[in-house]
């Protein structure tokens, strides 16, 4: 029986014992095995990582794949770059939690973790 991932979730990424440590949400919905994840994510005031994300469910593992856009305030205005992402995850025996790593362009790779939001 394949169990649904659609809902909100929030988490973050990095280690709570490194300097990298971000908020991020996003919100999941899944048809069958595929999910569509709007993702944002936020590691400092003025820098946003945001964007819709394609993936798959199957075996309790999460994937994901696509384009961010990372959106900085520059030297004078505010400036756009596309950014690949890569989130790979497992799902807790609950399915309240999901734990994996992340592989941003610019951010390197990271461990992640998200909660449903109640």
């Amino acid at each position: 029986m394949l169990k649904n991932l659609a809902g909100e979730w929030g988490g973050k990424i990095g280690n709570d014992s490194y300097t990298y440590n971000a908020a991020f949400r996003m919100t999941v919905k899944q048809k069958g095995a595929d999910l569509i994840i709007n993702y944002v994510h936020q590691p400092m005031d003025g820098h946003t990582y945001s964007g819709e994300i394609k993936g798959v469910f199957t075996k309790g593992e999460l994937i994901a794949r696509g384009d961010l856009v990372y959106k900085f305030y520059g030297v004078f205005r505010w400036e756009k770059i596309k950014r690949k992402i890569v989130l790979k995850g497992k799902v807790s025996d609950d399915w309240n939690r999901i734990e994996g790593n992340s592989q941003v362009d610019g951010l390197g790779e990271q461990n992640w973790w998200a909660e449903r939001v109640k």
